[in-house]
């Protein structure tokens, strides 16, 4: 299990570990990592342009341009800034990097009538500069040379449009130059010394670029965050350059596993730079607003106890809303300990029994989607109580269900229910909570919550599913005012909690990542890694699995094993659905440039859960022999 460290906490590490190492080291393994991605993720003979800003983002672009451009491949870079890494930028010369200027914000170092005729043409993008060779970089010389640079051919300014309307007003940075089009970019613009948004010109830049990636079809590796993102809580204060795959250095942040920003992240990677343990100073940072850093949105500033964030909020007021810890993210071997092999002395009911109320003559393909989800990673019993439609479809695919009442050890309620089916619904949400039963709320069953927690205290046994909009509604019952979805999708932490709040509940918040946020204040953070899974039923199919695989450690609990865990249970499954997901899709999980995969159906996700479980099994035996063997050569008599 990996926690995820708010990114100042982070920032402020690397700077201490900065002035004790050699000069640009720490650098140097960022860069290595960043372009050991880049080569994976593409092509031997991709194109590679690195999107060059002002921090020591833009100085590990620049190394990995160099490194690039050592091993054969055809590099640029862009400059967007007026203040690059000097070292780096002699690194990237020196390798042969093609070094192309692009600040339309600032005139080129060293002005004179480049510059002049630059700005009285108004060229913007358009004022393209690459840099003379031959000439030596010191500190009082940023290496940058204006000389007209290839813009095309025949002279002409070959740009593309990235969406904007024929004949309306185009401003410069909403034109992108076509040079600039490659396989992959390196985005080093900004990293996590951004505060707030991303100021002008800058933001629109960003914006245009995000245009033409998409347009073109190029793939963004982000050097330690997507630039524009960096809040501790996730949230989105502007634009974003949305990143394939990012490379993230020192720790995992906050940043990098908290929607929406999360969103805009691909799949990661961590780069160990040797960082101390930094989980103990979480909810620690800028506690004193003592922070001065370069400001990477488009300027420089430095930062002290009463500079405002945001124009709003100060630096200690930002401390306070920082997540509380952990925010956690889980590893396969974290979800293979939930599981176990039966043994000789089991039966269905240490297996784990779970009731699943789902589906009706209306929606009957739900309960078939939950019951398939719950079958899926091995319970002994599934019991199913639902209307005769689906009980007989259900029955018709799978004899081995029950459809009589009973013991069980969990149970999952909601799926596809409609009017006619939602009072015999109810009634087995409350026999499970009579009982102290684990309870699964899902979909239609999430209209119960007030009435249940009105009746019943705080529902600490239970685990509500929404995603977004069923989120908004659901808060909007419980606090009796309007809700938006956009309100929940712009802030899913903080709903997320105060749901947690208001009924004593394990909320999972649904998403491309999903948010296990625990009365106990654990956030687990699961990403989805494929678009894939977003499909109708799929959330039927995690409903089933979460109340099978609750059902199966609630059965371990009464063996004498483990106490269930709610919150890691339903974070388990989350997890193996969407491992489900990119099976069922053939997409790879081990690199980020993997095959792109194919439509899926929910019924499709249900039927590979047992390979997901096969593999998780075969992970925890292989982890459990190796801790075994860590622990015997730990007591090795030393010699």
């Amino acid at each position: 299990m990996i926690q995820a460290i708010p990114p100042q906490v982070v920032r402020e590490a690397e700077r201490a570990l900065v002035e004790r190492s050699p000069q640009d080291s720490l650098m140097l393994v960022a860069a290595e990592a960043v372009a050991d991605a880049v080569q994976r993720t593409g092509e031997d003979t991709q194109t590679v342009l690195a999107l060059v800003g002002g921090g020591d983002n833009g100085g590990d672009a620049l190394h990995a341009a160099a490194l690039l451009a050592g091993r054969g491949l055809k590099v640029r870079a862009a400059l967007l800034t007026d203040h690059p890494h000097l070292r780096a930028l002699a690194a990237a010369r020196t390798a042969g990097v093609d070094i192309r200027s692009l600040a339309p914000w600032a005139p080129p170092p060293g002005g004179g009538a480049v510059a002049a005729q630059g700005q009285r043409q108004g060229q913007g993008w358009g004022d393209r500069r690459v840099l003379a060779g031959g000439r030596a970089i010191d500190e009082g010389d940023t290496g940058v040379h204006p000389e007209p640079g290839p813009v095309g051919t025949g002279g002409e300014d070959h740009t593309v449009d990235t969406g904007r309307a024929e004949g309306a007003d185009v401003r410069p940075e909403d034109r992108v130059p076509t040079w600039m089009e490659a396989d992959t970019w390196i985005d080093g613009l900004t990293g996590t010394g951004l505060r707030g948004a991303l100021r002008e010109p800058m933001a629109g830049t960003v914006s245009a670029l995000g245009r033409a990636a998409r347009t073109w079809g190029t793939r963004i590796i982000a050097v330690d965050v997507p630039s524009g993102a960096c809040t501790e809580d996730g949230t989105l204060p502007g634009v974003v350059l949305r990143a394939d795959h990012t490379v993230t250095m020192g720790a995992l942040k906050t940043t990098l596993v908290l929607p929406p920003a999360a969103q805009y992240a691909g799949t990661l990677e961590v780069v160990d730079l040797g960082l101390p343990d930094l989980s103990g100073q979480v909810g620690d940072a800028v506690q004193d607003g003592s922070v001065s850093t370069r400001d990477e949105s488009g300027g420089a500033q430095t930062l002290g106890g009463a500079q405002a964030l945001g124009g709003e909020q100060a630096l200690g007021e930002r401390a306070q809303s920082a997540p509380p810890s952990p925010i956690l993210r889980l590893l396969d071997v974290d979800v293979a300990g939930q599981l176990r092999v039966p043994g000789p002395f089991d039966h269905k009911y240490t297996r784990g029994v779970v009731t699943v109320a789902a589906g009706s003559d209306t929606y009957p393909g739900a309960g078939v989607l939950a019951t398939m989800g719950a079958l899926g990673v091995g319970p002994g019993m599934v019991r199913l109580e639902a209307a005769g439609r689906t009980a007989r479809i259900v029955l018709d695919r799978h004899p081995g269900v029950v459809t009589a009442s009973g013991r069980a050890q969990a149970a999952v309620v909601g799926s596809g229910l409609d009017a006619e089916i939602e009072p015999r619904a109810l009634a087995v949400a409350r026999r499970a909570l009579g009982r102290g039963i684990p309870l699964v709320l899902d979909a239609g069953a999430l209209g119960f919550v007030a009435g249940l927690r009105q009746d019943h205290g705080p529902l600490s046994r239970v685990v509500l599913t929404p995603h977004a909009g069923e989120a908004a509604v659901l808060l909007a019952q419980l606090e009796d005012r309007s809700v938006e979805r956009s309100e929940v999708e712009a802030r899913p932490l903080v709903t997320a909690r105060r749901l947690v709040e208001l009924t004593g509940s394990t909320v999972v918040l649904k998403g491309s990542v999903t948010l296990v946020v625990c009365p106990d204040g654990r956030v687990f953070s699961v990403a989805g890694e494929t678009g894939w899974a977003g499909v109708a039923g799929s959330g039927d199919v995690l409903a089933g699995v979460m109340g099978s695989l609750v059902a199966q450690r609630r059965a371990e609990e009464e063996r004498g094993g483990d106490r269930l865990d709610l919150g890691l249970c339903a974070a388990g499954a989350v997890w193996m659905h969407a491992r489900a997901a990119l099976v069922a899709a053939g997409v790879g999980h081990d690199h980020p440039g993997g095959t792109p995969g194919r439509p899926v159906q929910a019924e499709e996700v249900a039927g590979v859960l047992g390979e997901v479980v096969a593999q998780l099994l075969d992970l925890g035996e292989a982890d459990l022999r190796r801790r075994r063997r860590e622990a015997w050569a730990a007591e090795e008599p030393r010699s």
